[in-house]
């Protein structure tokens, strides 16, 4: 389960991420 748990977090880590450059492209 330890690993499943990382690998979500991970998943949730990249999906805000890439948000977080889309809503920067957009902004400028």
């Amino acid at each position: 389960p330890l690993s499943g748990l990382r690998q979500g977090l991970y998943l949730v880590t990249v999906t805000a991420g890439g948000a977080t450059q889309t809503k920067r492209l957009l902004v400028e």
